[in-house]
């Protein structure tokens, strides 16, 4: 008779914990997949970077998901995302891909980039294009718009906007070219005065969300969420909201 209880309680015991088992670990590997982390560049507080946060992370909580940002120097940041080491890559421009083979480009554009020639002492009227040809160009290393648009031209490469605009302050270069959020963000940092953007803009880049190939399930389900988002003009009140904040922050 107690080999009978004991063998029950023994047989009941097993299927406790073959039943937990079963539960848990899905639960388990479900809650791992509700969180992924996406890469940007560290340095960079901008209205394009805080708007593309909160765009990506209404789209992914449509799809039951939690966004982390993780700030990282450019390449290394382009390195942990290629590896998988992180999910992707926030933002950046187009056919990075090409480059970066293990990530892929989520079709949907929501923010643009405007690539912006600045000048404190040139007289340079505004027109359908601009020419930059005579004058030391002035851009921040690593931008690669900048290094394609000058290449061939004279040119002063420095390792952060703010030792590029002071140059241009201090009258040491003539132009600098730089994204539109990005003058305008290190202008009023270093309180400089009488620096003008020149337009038109020089050119316009669109700017996408990258996906390592280990998430290319989530691909067509997060693409599905941007489209929607963008059928309904929430991209355009997340950048609206996102103006406002960093004209209200300027002004206190």
């Amino acid at each position: 008779m107690n080999k009978k209880i004991v063998l029950c309680l023994t047989r009941s015991l097993l299927i406790f914990v073959f039943v937990s088992v079963n539960i848990l670990v899905p639960m388990s590997v479900k809650s791992e997949e509700l969180s992924l982390t996406f890469t940007k560049v560290s340095g960079e507080h901008n209205k394009i970077t805080v708007a593309a946060i909160k765009i990506l992370s209404e789209a992914y909580k449509n799809i039951g998901i939690n966004v982390i940002v993780e700030s990282l120097p450019s390449k290394r940041a382009l390195y942990m995302s290629n590896m998988g080491i992180t999910d992707g890559e926030l933002n950046r421009v187009d056919n990075i891909d090409l480059t970066y083979t293990e990530l892929i480009k989520v079709p949907v554009s929501y923010l643009s980039i405007k690539h912006m020639a600045w000048t404190k002492t040139l007289d340079v009227p505004n027109s359908d294009s601009i020419n930059l040809t005579p004058y030391t160009i002035g851009f921040n290393r690593g931008y690669l718009f900048a290094e394609s648009y000058a290449k061939g031209m004279d040119t002063y490469v420095a390792g952060t906007s703010q030792q590029i605009f002071k140059m241009l302050d201090l009258g040491r270069i003539k132009v600098v070219i730089a994204p539109d959020y990005a003058g305008n963000n290190v202008i009023t940092e270093l309180n400089l005065q009488g620096i003008k953007m020149l337009q038109p803009p020089l050119d316009t880049t669109p700017v996408f969300h990258y996906l390592h190939k280990k998430n290319k399930h989530l691909l067509e389900r997060i693409t599905g969420s941007l489209v929607q988002m963008q059928k309904d003009g929430r991209f355009k009140e997340i950048i609206t909201q996102v103006e406002t904040e960093f004209k209200n922050a300027k002004g206190q």
